[in-house]
């Protein structure tokens, strides 16, 4: 189990993987009463169901968690640097 599982069951939350063949992908479902949150792998899409959809605070640390734990969300440093360096810096002429 990772962490954000642990996470997750520590709010009560049972961990279901889901595969749906109609939509041909992965899902990650977490389930408590009246409350289902899951990840959609091909996608990297989350969303929370049920009759009581808000979440607290903790419910969101644990979904920021998982959704590092996917790879889904780059270090901001690595995005911004290959940002740079791919679109905004000057490209060097050489010299003949």
């Amino acid at each position: 189990m990772s962490e954000a599982d642990n996470m997750f069951k520590e709010l009560g939350y049972k961990l279901i993987d889901v595969f749906d063949k109609d939509y041909d992908d992965d899902f990650i479902r977490y389930e408590k009463v009246a409350k289902r949150i899951i990840f959609k792998k091909k996608t990297h899409k989350f969303c929370c169901m049920g009759s009581i959809t808000y979440l607290d605070m903790q419910e969101l640390k644990a979904i920021n968690k998982k959704i590092q734990e996917l790879g889904w969300r780059k270090d901001r440093k690595e995005y911004y640097h290959n940002y740079y360096i791919n679109t905004l810096k000057p490209k060097r002429k050489n010299k003949e």
